[in-house]
């Protein structure tokens, strides 16, 4: 096949086949459609498409490309919640859903893994607790990444994100296996057990596990002024205390409540699609 000359690079190249009159036609589907463009350009060969053969064989490459591609994710099971996890994803995975995804779809997504169904079906009760509390791992783990705290939360440049769990451990292992490996804005994150609210001081994440009245008020007054997101859930403490963030568990799915006034006075700024994916008040 001779080589042609580009007009604009002047580089060579061998022109591209043409498709064959006669053929049948393309489908409707715009990627069909370019790629047909493509082969038949003079100008901007497609390296994808074979540069010798016929007509019918640049179709059936193409048909074959198109087929293969996933364009459309399989119908899902009952019981299934999508293939992908924005949770539990790997973080390459995670960037490349937001590199070709609108913001629109980034958001359900979101929202969509906020609002991710527990899998309990025929487990006994120790099992159906240990599985909530590894979601909420990772939870603990998405909320750092979509907080932001002043530059004064942090002693050094280099300083962790530390996520504390006050009282109770209801996590066990699952909150370090959560965090390892993982960074959230350039930063570590640590997980770490305090046994009293004055330790609590040195933490950016604060899980608040059972306890009474008085505990409660010490927490709020070794917290005051001091930028830590505090989490905790629903029936884990008093309704005279209020955290940031607030677990709820209902017909086995985990949703966040948020409190953005609370976070405006601990001076945190909370990622927009963290607040179309929660319930949100201003109290």
């Amino acid at each position: 096949m001779a080589r042609k000359r580009s007009k604009i690079s002047g580089a060579r190249y061998s022109e591209p086949p043409r498709l064959r009159r006669g053929t049948p036609p393309l489908s409707s589907w715009s990627c069909k459609k370019i790629m047909k463009l493509r082969a038949t350009s003079q100008i901007f060969p497609d390296p994808y498409l074979p540069k010798r053969g016929t007509g019918a064989r640049t179709i059936r490459v193409a048909n074959h490309l198109i087929t293969s591609a996933a364009l459309s994710s399989p119908p899902l099971k009952k019981g299934e919640t999508g293939g992908f996890n924005f949770f539990t994803a790997p973080p390459f995975q995670r960037e490349m859903q937001a590199g070709f995804t609108s913001h629109r779809r980034s958001a359900f997504m979101l929202a969509f893994a906020f609002a991710l169904t527990l899998v309990t079906a025929s487990a006994s009760a120790q099992s159906s607790v240990s599985r909530e509390y590894q979601l909420k791992a990772v939870f603990l783990l998405r909320l750092a990444q979509f907080t932001q705290w002043p530059n004064e939360a942090f002693d050094r440049p280099e300083s962790p994100i530390v996520i504390c769990v006050l009282g109770e451990n209801p996590f066990g292992d699952a909150l370090d296996a959560a965090l390892r490996g993982e960074t959230a804005h350039g930063r570590t994150l640590v997980a770490r057990l305090v046994r009293s609210p004055d330790q609590a001081r040195s933490c950016h994440i604060l899980f608040l596990g059972g306890a009474g009245p008085r505990v409660a008020k010490e927490i709020a007054a070794a917290l005051a002024g001091r930028s830590v997101l505090t989490v905790r859930d629903s029936e884990g403490l008093p309704s005279a205390y209020e955290a940031i963030v607030n677990f709820l568990t209902e017909q086995n799915r985990i949703k966040l409540r948020i409190n953005l006034t609370s976070a405006t006075t601990a001076r945190l700024v909370l990622d927009p699609r963290l607040l179309r994916a929660a319930e949100v008040v201003s109290e």
